[in-house]
């Protein structure tokens, strides 16, 4: 009997893969949810809305497009994509990404869309962009991260300086639902770029690409880290599945190897393929799967815009009183998703 089918992590261990289910059942799959959610039948197979594969493409080269309405790299959403109507429907592209992350299983994919849908109206997910975050600044500073580009096949880049953040002193100013209503605007902005990206490099564009910079990360232990962390990745896996194409984790020291030990069990094997682990030698990795000309000049690339720097946070430090529009209005947020094994 063949050895089961496996895949390799760049960290040297190996991910399992789940067998596909056959074309024939994941395209009935897809008729049974539209089914039940009360949308009429489908034409589409299944196969039409696989995304790309994310593989080292050293030849490869994006065909240049204008971006006249988004710019290229920025980090606070700009007010064009504030303004797009929410990309969130009941397509079948959308559909497909509920059914994949719960292998076609459709009882679990439609407990998994209808509650997506409840969740983004307790949150007010559809006009969370229409607000300023009064704490922008703040963010920028202790947590800077910017969207930066696209890789060789038009899939939008974000860069983040993980390794700066120091999560004690963040959460000693903030709260917890201070933090997830980041992430969700965080990634509600995502939707959006990834919308445009569509319109501008085909509709096969359905992903993400991460660089995670680990630089000048703390050794001493932060009890904020992993919880914040698992539960930010159970946001993503259960309300936006099948958005990341890769993530690079880069400048990852020697401790981080044990920390992925204990992360790394919380994703599916698909999810666990697509992390890359580097070390400091990371630009010639990077530069298989995004062009140059999109790469920061410091990460290797010949960019010169810069990713925007760390600021301390001042001691004296107070965050402005502040409340989302969905708890002005007396709506409560809602449980955040219950740790599951799915893919993003």
């Amino acid at each position: 009997m063949p050895p089961p089918s496996s895949s390799p992590l760049s960290d040297g261990s190996v991910a399992p893969k789940a067998a596909a289910a056959p074309a024939n059942e994941r395209d009935g799959a897809l008729q049974e949810l539209r089914r039940r959610l009360g949308l009429p039948p489908s034409s589409a197979a299944v196969a039409d809305f696989e995304p790309i594969p994310v593989v080292p493409n050293p030849d490869g080269k994006l065909q240049h497009r204008e971006h006249t309405e988004i710019p290229l790299v920025f980090w606070e959403a700009p007010a064009a994509l504030r303004s797009m109507a929410c990309p969130i429907d009941q397509s079948d592209a959308t559909l497909c990404r509920f059914l994949r992350a719960r292998q076609y299983d459709v009882d679990k994919a439609e407990k998994m869309y209808r509650t997506f849908l409840a969740h983004r109206a307790r949150w007010q997910l559809d006009s969370i962009l229409e607000e300023d975050d009064p704490l922008e600044d703040l963010w920028h500073g202790v947590a800077p991260m910017c969207h930066f580009g696209y890789d060789k096949l038009g899939r939008p880049v974000m860069i983040e300086r993980s390794g700066e953040v120091r999560l004690n002193k963040v959460m000693s100013v903030l709260g917890k639902e201070d933090f997830y209503y980041r992430h969700l605007r965080h990634m509600e902005t995502v939707e959006r770029r990834l919308a445009y990206a569509a319109r501008v490099y085909g509709p096969a564009v359905t992903q993400v690409i991460i660089i995670m910079d680990l630089a000048n990360l703390s050794f001493k232990p932060d009890r904020h880290a992993l919880p914040l962390f698992r539960q930010t990745m159970n946001i993503d896996t259960s309300f936006y599945p099948e958005r990341l194409g890769a993530f690079f984790i880069i400048n990852a020291p020697w401790i981080f190897r044990s920390l992925w030990a204990l992360v790394r069990p919380w994703l599916d094997p698909r999810t666990q393929a697509k992390f890359h682990i580097c070390g400091s030698d990371y630009a010639a990795t990077l530069r298989q799967y995004i062009d140059a000309d999109m790469l920061p000049v410091e990460y290797g690339g010949t960019n010169p815009l810069a990713v925007p720097p760390f600021r301390h946070l001042p001691d004296e430090y107070v965050a402005p009183a502040y409340k989302p529009r969905h708890m002005r209005e007396g709506l409560q947020g809602g449980p955040l998703p219950d740790p599951e094994a799915a893919s993003v």
